[in-house]
Formats: C-alpha cells, sequence, structure tokens
C-alpha cells in the first residue's frame, strides 16, 4: 500500500515506524490541528480477527489509563476497513536509540529515568494492566525530560493473563522476556517486573544481562543463564541499586518483587542517597544536551573517586579494599587515567604484602601455640622440706647438689660456686629421693595418658550422638561426598564444633581465664566468645583488622561489634557478621564454609573431566559466562561432564573460542598462538561540520573530521552524530597498514 496523504480525520505527513502488525505515521489531527502519531494496522491483517482484537485491545487497555508517564490515546476506530490508534505525539526519542547512540547512560540519568518508568507501569498495574512488552524501544525520554511508557500493544486485563496460556506463540520482545513468558505460561505484574530489571540492567551497564546468537539461545540465557552482577560490569553502581536489580532478575515470582511499588521504593532510597534533587531538571538538561550533561557527570565521579582514593589510601592497610574500588570506579570512567593505574599497581602490592605478613605471622604463631600445647605439662611441685644445716662434713665429697622436689630438668643458671658447702643429707639419702620422684613422675605420665584418650572418646561419643552443630549455620552436619581416592593424611575432618570448649572453659568444664584476641583490650567480662570452625580448616583470623595468633579450628575472644574476617590461601574472605552481632559475656560457635576463588583451575577431582589449555601470549580466560581471575599461558581446569565454551583473549577484540565437550576421566589439550595483527585506521570526512563519532556504538575522544588510529583489521560500524542533522552511519572494513576513508555528508534536520 501506497502511504497514504489523507486518513479519514488526518494528514499523514511521514512515515516514522514500522512494528510487526502496524506502520507508525506522524500526521496531523485535522479538527484540532495537533501533531499526532498514527499507528495503523497493515491492510493484509484485517481478515485476522485474532490481530485486530489485539490491536484494538490496545486502544482500550490504553485509553483507560490516566498518567503524566503514560503515551495518551487520542482516537481510535476504522477508516475503509482499516483499523487504526492516535496518540498524543511526544518530541523526543526512545531508550534504544540513546542506548544506540550512547551505550550505557550516565548512572544519575538512568536511575531517574527508571524511577519514571516505575510510576507508569505501577499505574497501569493498579488498574489491572499488565503490559507483557516492556522493553528500551517502548519508552520514550521526550525533550522536555518527561518519560512515557508506550506501545500496549501486548496488554491484557490482569484478570485476563491469569487465566491465559498463548498457545503455539511467544507474544513479546525476547531479550526481554521473563521466564515464564518464555515458557508461554501465565503471566501477571511480576513479568513485567522482570522485563522492567531487564531494561535497568541494560541502561545501567551498557549490555543486555540475556543474549545469544539465534532466537533459541536468547530463550535459553533467559532460562538458565545468570548474569553477571551489576557492579562486575558498572563498579559505579551502589550495592543497593545491584540488589534491586538482582531481585527483580529472579527466575522464579515468588523471588522477586511482587509488587512494582515496592521496586519504586528501594530506588527512591537509591536515588535520596545520590543527593539527586533536582529530578525534572536534570532529565530535561540531559535529553536536550546529552554529550554535555554526560561529560560533566563524568568529570564529577571522576574527581570524587580519585579523591576518596587517595584519602583511603592514606588510611592504611584496614583500607586497602575500599580504595581499590575507587580507583576501579576511576579506570571505569577513564580507562587510561595514569594517577588510577599507578595507585592501584600500590595498592595491589601492598595488598599482597600486608596479606603475606598476616598469614606468616598467624602460621608462626600457632606452630609456637602448638608446640606449647604438646610439651608435657609437671605437676605441681610438693612443698619443699626445710633443708637440714648445711655442713661441709655432712656431705660426702662429690654428692648432688640438695633441690627441690620436681621434674628432671636443668634450669640455665650459674653453677654452684667451687668450695660452697652442701646439705647434711647422705648420698643414699638423695638417690632413694629421685628414686621415688622417678616413679611418681611415671604413674603421672600414665594418668595423663589415661586421661586424654578418656577425653578424646567422649568426645567422638558426643560428635557422633546427634551431629548437631551450635552455629548459625545448617543444623545437620556437612557430609563430604564419598571419596573414590585414599583422603590424604593431612586432610583434617570438620570437627563437630559444639564439642569445642569455649575460650572461658577447659575441656572439663571447669572455668579457666581466656586470653584476649591480639589487640583487644579489656577485662574478660567484658568480651564475647568464639568457637569458629572452617572448611577446611586452617583458615586466618582478624579481629578489626589485626590478624589472631592462632588459625582456624580455634576459640577467640572478640570484643562486641568488632569485624571479625576469615581469610584462607585459595578461598575467597568472608566477613562474619554474626561474630559482629555477639554481646559481652555471650558465647556462640560457627561453622564457616570457605568457598574457593576458582571453581574451575586445578586438576580434576573424582566425576569430573580435565582441560588442559596453552596458549601464547597469555591471555584472559572465560568458562562460559565466568571471568577466570589473572592472566594464564598455561592452565589446568577440572570441568563437569557436558560442553562448556571457552574464551581465551588477550583484548576486547582479539579473542578465541572453543567448544568442548568435557567427559568424565578424561583430558582434553586445547592450544591456540595469537598472531600478532597490523593495525589500520580510519579517515573521517565530515566537512565543515563537527560531528560525534561512534565506533561500535562507543563514543569516541575525538571529534570528526577525525582520523581514529590503531583499528583491528575487521568491519565496523561507524556513525556521526552532529547538532540539528540527521545522524548518519556506514560499514568499514579496515585493513591491515592502511587508512580507509570515509566521506559523510550530513543533511539537516
Amino acid at each position: 500500500m501506497s502511504e497514504p496523504k489523507d486518513f479519514g480525520n488526518f494528514e499523514i505527513l511521514e512515515r516514522i515506524g514500522r512494528g510487526g502488525m502496524a506502520s507508525v505515521y506522524l500526521a496531523v489531527q485535522k479538527a484540532l490541528d495537533r501533531k499526532v502519531v498514527l499507528k495503523i494496522l497493515f491492510p493484509h491483517l484485517a481478515e485476522d480477527a485474532n490481530l485486530v482484537a489485539r490491536f484494538e485491545r490496545e486502544a482500550r487497555a490504553a485509553a483507560r489509563l490516566h498518567h503524566e508517564n503514560i503515551i495518551q490515546i487520542i482516537d481510535c476506530g476504522r477508516h475503509e476497513d482499516v483499523s487504526y490508534i492516535a496518540m498524543e505525539f511526544v518530541d523526543g526519542k526512545d531508550l534504544k536509540q540513546w542506548l544506540e547512540a550512547t551505550g550505557a547512560l550516565p548512572l544519575e540519568m538512568a536511575v531517574l529515568i527508571l524511577r519514571e518508568m516505575f510510576r507508569g507501569l505501577e499505574h497501569a498495574h493498579q488498574n489491572g494492566i499488565v503490559h507483557r512488552d516492556i522493553k528500551p524501544a517502548n519508552v520514550m525520554l521526550a525533550t522536555e525530560g518527561t518519560v512515557k511508557l508506550m506501545d500496549f500493544g501486548l496488554a491484557r486485563r490482569d484478570s485476563d493473563s491469569k487465566g491465559l496460556t498463548v498457545m503455539g506463540s511467544l507474544l513479546g520482545t525476547p531479550a526481554y522476556m521473563s521466564p515464564e513468558q518464555a515458557k508461554s505460561e501465565r503471566v501477571d505484574e511480576r513479568s513485567d517486573i522482570f522485563s522492567a530489571g531487564v531494561v535497568a540492567y541494560e541502561l545501567l551497564g551498557g549490555g543486555r544481562p540475556f543474549d545469544g546468537s539465534s532466537y533459541a539461545g536468547v530463550l535459553n540465557a533467559i532460562l538458565s543463564v545468570q548474569p553477571p552482577r551489576l557492579r562486575e560490569v558498572n563498579p559505579l553502581a551502589p550495592p543497593e541499586l545491584e540488589a534491586l536489580v538482582q531481585k527483580m532478575l529472579q527466575k522464579e515470582p515468588e523471588a522477586r518483587y511482587q509488587k512494582l511499588s515496592q521496586a519504586r521504593a528501594d530506588l527512591e532510597t537509591v536515588i535520596e542517597r545520590m543527593g539527586l534533587l533536582r529530578a525534572k531538571d536534570l532529565l530535561r538538561e540531559y535529553a536536550q544536551h546529552p554529550r554535555e550533561v554526560t561529560e560533566s557527570l563524568r568529570e564529577k565521579q571522576l574527581r570524587l573517586a580519585l579523591d576518596r582514593g587517595r584519602v583511603l589510601a592514606a588510611a592504611g592497610p584496614d583500607k586497602i579494599d575500599e580504595a581499590l574500588q575507587e580507583f576501579v570506579k576511576a579506570l571505569y570512567l577513564e580507562p587510561h587515567n595514569a594517577e588510577a593505574i599507578e595507585q592501584r599497581k600500590k595498592l595491589d602490592r601492598a595488598r599482597a604484602d600486608a596479606e603475606a605478613r598476616a598469614t606468616a605471622q598467624a602460621e608462626a604463631a600457632a606452630k609456637a601455640e602448638a608446640m606449647r600445647a604438646a610439651a608435657p605439662r609437671a605437676p605441681a611441685p610438693p612443698a619443699p622440706a626445710p633443708p637440714a644445716p648445711a655442713s661441709a662434713a655432712g656431705r660426702a665429697v662429690g654428692a648432688p647438689e640438695p633441690r627441690a622436689q620436681g621434674p628432671s630438668v636443668r634450669r640455665p643458671g650459674p653453677s654452684r660456686p667451687a668450695g660452697k658447702p652442701d646439705s647434711g643429707r647422705s648420698k643414699a639419702d638423695t638417690l632413694r629421693k629421685l628414686l621415688f620422684a622417678s616413679v611418681g613422675a611415671l604413674a603421672l605420665l600414665v594418668v595423663v595418658a589415661v586421661t586424654i584418650t578418656v577425653g578424646l572418646q567422649c568426645q567422638s561419643k558426643k560428635a557422633g550422638e546427634s551431629g548437631r552443630a551450635a552455629v548459625e549455620t545448617p543444623s545437620q552436619p556437612v557430609i563430604p561426598p564419598v571419596a573414590t581416592e585414599p583422603v590424604p593424611e593431612q586432610q583434617e575432618p570438620i570437627p563437630d564444633i559444639s564439642a569445642m570448649p569455649l575460650p572461658n572453659e577447659t575441656a572439663a568444664g571447669q572455668v579457666a581465664t581466656p586470653t584476649p584476641a591480639a589487640g583487644q583490650t579489656g577485662a574478660p567480662d567484658t568480651l564475647a566468645w568464639l568457637a569458629l570452625a572452617t572448611d577446611p580448616p586452617g583458615a586466618t583470623v582478624l579481629i578489626n583488622g589485626r590478624a589472631q595468633g592462632k588459625l582456624t579450628n580455634s576459640s577467640y575472644a572478640v570484643p562486641p561489634g568488632a569485624r571479625v574476617e576469615v581469610r584462607k590461601t585459595g578461598y575467597s574472605p568472608r566477613t562474619l557478621e554474626e561474630a559482629g552481632k555477639l554481646r559481652r559475656g555471650e558465647k556462640r560457635s560457627l561453622l564457616v564454609n570457605l568457598t574457593p576463588v576458582d571453581e574451575f583451575i586445578g586438576a580434576p577431582g573424582p566425576g569430573e573431566g580435565g582441560v588442559d589449555i596453552r596458549v601464547q601470549p597469555a591471555a584472559r580466560f572465560y568458562i562460559g559466562s565466568t571471568l577466570l581471575p589473572g592472566s594464564y599461558q598455561t592452565l589446568q581446569l577440572h570441568l563437569k561432564p557436558g560442553t562448556h565454551v571457552i574464551r581465551a583473549g588477550i583484548s576486547q577484540s582479539d579473542f578465541h573460542d572453543w567448544t568442548v565437550e568435557v567427559r568424565a576421566g578424561a583430558s582434553v589439550t586445547l592450544e591456540h598462538v595469537f598472531t600478532p595483527t597490523v593495525p589500520g585506521a580510519i579517515k573521517i570526512d565530515t566537512g565543515r561540520t563537527k560531528a560525534a563519532v561512534y565506533l561500535n556504538g562507543q563514543e569516541q575522544p575525538a571529534r570528526a573530521p577525525c582520523t581514529i588510529e590503531n583499528l583491528k583489521p575487521a568491519s565496523y560500524t561507524l556513525k556521526v552524530v552532529a547538532q540539528g542533522f540527521r545522524p548518519d552511519s556506514q560499514v568499514v572494513t579496515v585493513k591491515a597498514k592502511e587508512t580507509s576513508e570515509i566521506r559523510f555528508r550530513l543533511k539537516k534536520e
């Protein structure tokens, strides 16, 4: 059908869009002489009663909604048997266009846009309408700063959605569907909450959380893939914002926010803490001058991150992690910032040195304590008999000097001066006393050995009676999987910590004087007592940043409100929030399961397969969507049986993928050599017009006309945007050692 110029009560000016069911036109409503947006159903679909009904349902659904953040319906009906909907005209761009032009939005703008979008969608839900197609293309940012939710083409009343299953078809845009929508199950407003979470992730992180090379691949990702946490892709995001988005993206509807008002309330808290008080003004300024506002916000964030980083770096070892986080933010904002790069290197070295010192001190202290504990303890010596009067005549020449009864241990000290008078005991009396002392010592050792044996048997019996652990973790003991190989002797079992004595008790339950933790002061009754076991044992315990003199499993004196951390090489550090809640005099036992830093690196275990990789030069690695720490030239992995995708990369654009079928008990060897590439360049000519340049969606520092150098040979999408001109884009192929010249002749809007 040729585009009509006259359509009943409307005069069509130009086509501005095309969807799956209708064309979208900019038109003028003749009666009121105002611009409107006219959506006209394709004529060949007019015979499909279901599609016509769905098209008209959009009009009925949206016409019931009157809200600042929802596009208003002006009119609907049929002209020459063709259905149409007339909507208010909003001067602006949808979020899809914003993302294509700028990538991730500034954090401040993203949260403000999301709040307005939430308000409009919340109003729809309150009126029983489920949108079912929330996506960036259906959210408009008007030039005056208003956010509008549009296109209720798939909307249904909530009462209809609960009883509806769409058979044989999927309605909605795949990348933004909820899991229940992707499975053609019944949907309600929680489905919209998931889709809004996908939009939030994309606005804040610059990319979709679920993607794939095909329609089926996208749906599979929605159903089974956990996307990277928001702060991994945008370190500027506050933890509360990350938690909000993560909750919206839960696979199970029951685990999400149940009402959008709950998510909006949490978002309001984030916005308040960010100090964004002039929301309407900020959105209007950004809509009208996006580049200037973005740069201003970026510079402000960069200054704050560098200033905070400097202060925290000077605060000492306890603040290293927080300082590093600030410089990570700075590098996110300006990847080549020299100060942030240098500070990060220094702090990485300082953290490694501090951890090494703390571990060495803790291990040395633990060994010393173990040696003291293993040394035999002597019984308290009896009161010595009054010495006989000393007489040179009363002691045979060469007889031993009398001394108090006790163990036969020679203590260092000055020897008796020659000629000093001896006691009046005879040599026979002395030998007889030594004999009795030896027999007594032997009997004592027998008693101690029996006591220790009985104690261990009692402790073992106690551990086996109920398997309980007086902890805040599971009520059942951790049972390791059955090993198919002998367990190494040095691998200690997890103790039953309910049988571990607390610091102010002996094994027999008698009161003993506790020893405060390292760096802690105060009387014992002002402290709390913690029996701490870890799986695996041998972890360093830090209380208020100071390493303790004994490794786990052991017991510790803890001041109320202290920060207690557990660290062990090869495992993720843990901060024990339960320990920080202890009150003075309280006794608590905790069992902490430590998580390996990486679950893939190392030799395969029972039921696993091995992958040996060799690359040149050293590369970063992904296993599926998990980025491994560090760079490697040789790498050994242990993986569960099945198909795995492994990626090695030396840069964002230079990587190699393997799809590997892993079998239990078998190993696969992978090799790849990254061939150095000779870069090329693109010379961009826009005449006398200054324009912003986007390369594969990323804005470049230079403005056209300009030359972009050091590009890997490949195909790139080049886009130029100038104020007052229509954006233009071209695909250009860069060749090694060559400069590709691209000419743009921009047309005025």
